[in-house]
C-alpha cells in the first residue's frame, strides 16, 4: 500500500482519517479509535512526509503521550501509596489489594491518549504537507468545509425542530444550534475557531487573488469566489449566534477585536480586513442577532450574577480541592466525572466537567503532567517565534494564531471545550499552521 503517491492523495487520506472524530464531538471511543488506526497506518507507510525540524517539540510531545500511558498502567499499591496517598485510600475502600492505575477510570483516559496521539500526528505531518500557498489553500478550505457541514446540519435541525436523523439523535439543547455536537458551548467554540480560519483565508485570498479580480469588470467581482466565501462566513456567524452560548459569543467578539487590533497595529491604515471586520460587526452580528432573535442570549447575560453562578463557582473550588488531593500525578485525563460521582453520590446536579479547562487539566494531569504540557507549549511557542524571526511565517498566520489563542483564553475560563476530542483536533490543526514555513510561489485560484 503506497500512500505517498501525491500531496493531494495524502491530504485526502488525512482528511478522511480525521473525519470520524468530528461526529458527536469525538466523544465516542470508536470514532477516535478509527482515526487513530488510520493515522497509524499513515505513520507507518509514509515516512517521507515526516517533519523532524522541531525535535524538542516532538520529543516533549512523545514525553506527554508517555505520561498519559503511565497514568493508565496498573502500578503496585506500594508505589501508589507513595506517589498518590489519596488514591491509595480510595483503593483501600474499594478493597483493591494488588495493582491500580493512577487514572480512576483508564477507559476514559485511553480515549484522550488516542486524541492526543492524533494531535501528535497532525503536528508531525501538516508542516510538510502545507509547504506552499497552493497546499495551504486546500488544507484550510478542507477544514472550513467540515465546519460548514456541521453548521448547515445544525441550522437545519434547529429550524425544522427534528430531533433525530438516522443514527443522530438530539436530546439536549433542543432550542439551540449544536451541529453534530451535544453541548452548545462546545459547538460555539468549534465554530469560533472555524470563523478565525475563514477570516484568515479571506485575508489570504484577498492578498493573492482579489488584486487580480478587481482589475476586471464589476460582474467578475460579484460572481467571484470571494462572494462564496463571504456567504460561508455569514452562515458560520449565524451558527454561532444560534448556539445561544454566552461564552461562545464572547469568544467570537474577543477574536474579532484581536484581529482588528492586530491588523491596525501591523498595517496602520484601513485595510480590506479591517473593513471586513466592521461589516461583520454591523451586518452579521447585530443585524442577524436582531432578525433571528437574541432575546434568550441577552436574558442569559442579564441573569448572570454571583448568586446565579454560585453552583458553578463551587464546582471550580471542588476541582481545586481535588487537585490538592491528587496533586502530583492527577486522577487521570477525562476523570472529573468519576471523582465527582465518588464524592457526591446523591448530588442533585451532576457535573461531568469543571466548566474551566485550566482547573480540570490541572486536576487530571497533576503537577508532573502540567509541567510536561507547559514545556511542550513553550517549545511550540519557541518554534513559532523562530519562524517569525526568520520571516518565514506570514502575518496572516500570526494573526490566526493570536485570535485562536484569545478565543481559548476566554472560552476555557468558563467551559470545557478543550475536553472535546473534536475541538482538541481542530485546535491542533489550526496551531500546526504555525509550524509551516511556506515556500514563495504563485497562488492559482480554482
Amino acid at each position: 500500500m503506497n500512500l505517498a503517491l501525491s500531496e493531494n492523495k495524502i491530504s485526502l487520506f488525512l482528511f478522511f482519517s480525521l473525519l470520524p472524530s468530528f461526529f458527536y464531538a469525538g466523544n465516542n471511543l470508536l470514532s477516535v479509535s478509527i482515526s487513530s488506526i488510520l493515522l497509524s497506518i499513515f505513520f507507518l507507510t509514509d515516512k517521507d512526509h515526516l517533519n523532524l525540524k522541531f525535535n524538542n517539540l516532538y520529543k516533549f510531545f512523545l514525553f506527554f503521550l508517555a505520561y498519559l500511558i503511565f497514568q493508565i498502567v496498573p502500578l503496585p499499591l506500594d508505589i501508589i501509596e507513595i506517589i498518590s496517598p489519596k488514591l491509595f485510600q480510595l483503593n483501600q475502600v474499594l478493597d483493591l489489594n494488588y495493582f491500580s492505575p493512577l487514572s480512576l477510570n483508564p477507559y476514559l483516559s485511553f480515549k484522550y491518549l488516542l486524541v492526543f496521539f492524533i494531535s501528535f500526528c497532525i503536528f508531525l505531518y501538516v508542516p510538510t504537507l502545507v509547504e506552499n500557498k497552493q497546499t495551504l489553500h486546500r488544507f484550510v478550505i478542507t477544514i472550513i468545509s467540515i465546519g460548514l457541514i456541521q453548521t448547515v446540519f445544525g441550522l437545519l435541525i434547529y429550524s425544522s425542530g427534528v430531533t433525530q436523523i438516522g443514527v443522530y439523535q438530539k436530546n439536549f439543547y433542543l432550542n439551540s444550534n449544536t451541529g453534530f455536537f451535544i453541548n452548545r458551548n462546545n459547538f460555539a467554540f468549534f465554530l469560533v475557531i472555524i470563523f478565525n480560519l475563514l477570516i484568515f483565508y479571506l485575508n489570504f485570498y484577498q492578498h493573492h487573488v482579489m488584486k487580480k479580480v478587481t482589475q476586471n469588470k464589476f460582474y467578475n467581482l460579484i460572481f467571484s469566489d470571494f462572494i462564496i466565501l463571504r456567504v460561508i462566513l455569514f452562515i458560520i456567524v449565524l451558527g454561532i449566534i444560534l448556539t445561544k452560548s454566552r461564552i461562545g459569543n464572547l469568544a467570537l467578539l474577543g477574536s474579532l477585536v484581536t484581529i482588528f487590533l492586530y491588523e491596525w497595529r501591523y498595517k496602520k491604515k484601513i485595510t480590506f480586513l479591517i473593513k471586513t471586520i466592521l461589516i461583520i460587526f454591523i451586518l452579521d452580528i447585530f443585524i442577524l442577532s436582531f432578525l433571528f432573535g437574541s432575546e434568550q442570549l441577552v436574558d442569559r447575560y442579564l441573569a448572570s450574577s454571583f448568586e446565579g453562578e454560585q453552583t458553578r463557582l463551587s464546582v471550580f473550588l471542588f476541582g481545586l480541592y481535588q487537585f490538592m488531593d491528587f496533586s502530583w500525578f492527577g486522577y487521570g485525563m477525562g476523570n472529573f466525572e468519576t471523582i465527582f460521582r465518588l464524592n457526591y453520590l446523591d448530588y442533585q446536579h451532576f457535573y461531568d466537567h469543571v466548566h474551566n479547562d485550566y482547573i480540570e487539566y490541572l486536576g487530571e494531569l497533576g503537577v508532573m503532567g502540567t509541567v510536561i504540557l507547559g514545556i511542550l507549549i513553550f517549545f511550540y511557542c519557541s518554534s513559532v517565534f523562530q519562524l517569525i524571526k526568520l520571516k518565514k511565517l506570514s502575518s496572516e498566520v500570526q494573526c490566526l494564531l493570536l485570535a485562536t489563542t484569545v478565543a481559548i483564553l476566554i472560552h476555557s475560563c468558563f467551559d470545557f471545550a478543550l475536553h472535546m476530542p473534536a475541538n482538541i483536533i481542530l485546535v491542533s490543526l489550526t496551531y500546526s499552521l504555525g509550524l509551516c514555513a511556506l515556500k514563495k510561489d504563485r497562488f492559482k485560484a480554482h
